[in-house]
């Protein structure tokens, strides 16, 4: 689950805060609690003006907190990403992304967790300032660490609901 909160910083620009609360570790199956507090920084890199092609720069830096059996992961890192999306009616927009979550662990185990996802999601307009959103990306979850290496089927799913605040 998470709570996301935008604020545009200009015209191409989006700034903000996030909370995640995660039922598995990283995008796949393992079941470990945990919660990331990050960044969120989105850059438009073209003009929508002419209703073609939008494309997104996105990166969201932070922390990350699992619990594992009485111990506590403790890493820095953050997806990084692009988006490309069009608007296919008033009310719909279709994208394609591709992200690369990466999680360097300090604490318990040191090592780092990474992997690109792709993936496809919409937005539908329910009204001016009430949007419905879906989103799903897939790849490998590659992990490192003191413990030696491993690659797991990563899985990563959105739905939700954007709200307007202007």
């Amino acid at each position: 689950m998470s709570f996301t909160f935008l604020h545009g910083a200009n015209e191409r620009t989006d700034l903000g805060a996030r909370l995640n609360l995660n039922y598995a570790f990283m995008n796949t199956t393992n079941t470990l609690t945990g919660v990331d507090l990050q960044v969120p920084y989105r850059y438009r890199m073209t003009d929508n003006s002419s209703g073609g092609i939008n494309v997104v720069l996105q990166a969201s830096p932070g922390v990350t907190f699992y619990s594992n059996n009485g111990s506590t992961l403790f890493g820095v890192g953050g997806p990084l990403g692009i988006v490309a999306g069009t608007r296919v009616s008033d009310s719909l927009t279709l994208d394609a992304g591709a992200e690369i979550p990466v999680l360097l662990s300090i604490v318990h185990p040191f090592g780092v967790v990474f992997g690109p996802l792709f993936g496809v999601g919409g937005e539908y307009m329910v009204d001016r300032n009430l949007a419905v959103t879906a989103r799903v990306r897939l790849g490998p979850a590659i992990s490192l660490d003191d413990r030696g290496s491993n690659t797991q089927f990563g899985l990563q799913t959105l739905i939700g609901v954007a709200y307007n605040m202007r």
